[in-house]
């Protein structure tokens, strides 16, 4: 990780990364501090002497790309927040035994969590890779930061067998083989421990299979926007969706929200997002989902294309 000055053409200072890490997914400078969210790492660092002031790590002999930490926010000078997909035990500074994870139940053990009802918890450290959470780390009277609390989010895959379907006489669907899986898109905070939370769903399976026919209406292909709170154990509640490409930014103080035919969604979200200035931008389809937006350009980007456009009249135009 280098800071390279673009007038003197040279690398000014560097940060020599572990090995192990294979790619970063985002990096934010707030609170006077630089935060680097890796696939297996969490860097904290100081921007002032560009040192690192603290790493959080995975178990790095854990391989399976479902373990990994997945975005990062800074939320105040003592607290950050990150979505991590996979098993508890791969965290290093979990335990069960400090009551980091609260999940709702009754005497059935059932609970709902916002893409899935009914949910069985009974004996959940031995499935915790199923799901995606939010790791709050705090920083008390230290310079470290420790986990305070882990939210569950979504369930990453919906199994074929937890779908609704008809059969032949007697046919019984076991293959627990992804139907619908689900992937982080957003986190747009909007008060102090508010944030809308976007994921996109994906059907895995076709509906026709050998032996029986899927009949579930529950999941599509499309870009699902939940409210999280952060005082909560859960998320349950869904905002709107979009079945086409969009995305949702908060970019200084207005949230943008860049769609292609979802108006029910933009009106939704500018209902729940009314107490802040709310712009619609209609754009064609395109396939990004991280973009830059300064004085009305736009520079979005995936991992085989860079996107440049201008904004004319609420409308993005491709250059």
């Amino acid at each position: 990780m280098e800071i390279y000055s673009i007038q003197n053409e040279f690398v000014e200072a560097k940060i020599e990364l572990d090995t192990y890490v294979t790619y970063y997914n985002n990096i934010i400078l707030k609170e006077n501090m630089i935060l680097l969210v890796t696939n297996l790492e969490i860097y904290i660092i100081n921007p002032k002497t560009f040192s690192i002031i603290q790493k959080i790590n995975l178990n790095h002999n854990i391989t399976d790309e479902m373990h990994q930490f997945i975005y990062g926010d800074i939320l105040s000078k003592d607290s950050i927040g990150i979505i991590y997909e996979g098993d508890f035990e791969c965290l290093n500074d979990f335990s069960f035994n400090e009551n980091l994870i609260n999940l709702p139940s009754n005497q059935y053990d059932f609970g709902d969590i916002a893409n899935f009802k009914q949910e069985f918890f009974a004996g959940f450290e031995n499935k915790s890779h199923k799901y995606i959470y939010f790791l709050l780390y705090k920083k008390y009277n230290s310079d470290s930061f420790t986990l305070n609390k882990v939210i569950l989010l979504v369930k990453k895959n919906i199994g074929l067998n937890e779908v609704d379907f008809v059969s032949y006489k007697h046919f019984l669907v076991e293959d627990d083989e992804p139907y619908c899986s689900f992937y982080f898109e957003s986190l747009n905070r909007f008060s102090d421990k508010e944030y809308i939370i976007a994921f996109n769903s994906q059907i895995k399976e076709n509906r026709d299979q050998y032996n029986y026919y899927i009949t579930d209406k529950n999941y599509s292909n499309r870009t699902i926007y939940y409210y999280l709170n952060i005082d909560d154990d859960i998320i349950k509640k869904e905002v709107s969706y979009s079945k086409e490409k969009s995305f949702l930014h908060l970019i200084d103080t207005p949230f943008y929200f860049l769609f292609t035919k979802s108006e029910k969604c933009s009106d939704d979200l500018k209902e729940y997002l009314k107490a802040y200035q709310f712009i619609e931008i209609k754009m064609d389809e395109m396939d990004f989902r991280d973009f830059y937006y300064q004085n009305g350009t736009i520079l979005g980007k995936n991992k085989d294309q860079i996107y440049f456009g201008e904004i004319y009249s609420n409308k993005l135009e491709i250059i």
